[in-house]
């Protein structure tokens, strides 16, 4: 993966360098994922991201894909979507992720719930 699509995706996600170091980069062989570092040197190009952690990486692209593509769905069939933004929890990647999409569907039109 190219390390500029790299530092897009983490951004896309609302991930800071230390958040997605300690999860997206969690692997089989670094359960704990990795250092700022080694992230900040696979986003300046002077590594290789490990598939597995590309792979982890553009999981969770997708994912965030198929809820705005969701919501986009709801909005071409003539359906209003109101969102809640999401709280704040113990899982920041999931936080993250849900924090990402509401903007996106923010920026589309919806509303949020009161």
């Amino acid at each position: 993966m190219h390390n500029t699509v790299i530092e897009a995706y983490r951004r896309l996600l609302f991930l800071t360098v230390l958040e997605a170091a300690k999860t997206v980069a969690c692997t089989s062989v670094r359960p704990d994922g990795v250092s700022e570092r080694a992230w900040h040197r696979w986003e300046d190009g002077e590594g290789v991201m490990p598939d597995e952690v590309a792979g982890n990486l553009l999981a969770l692209i997708r994912r965030r894909q198929r809820e705005i593509d969701s919501i986009a769905a709801q909005i071409a069939s003539g359906t209003e979507p109101i969102l809640t933004a999401p709280k704040k929890g113990a899982d920041v990647l999931e936080y993250k992720i849900k924090l990402s999409v509401f903007a996106e569907a923010m920026a589309m039109g919806c509303k949020e719930a009161e």
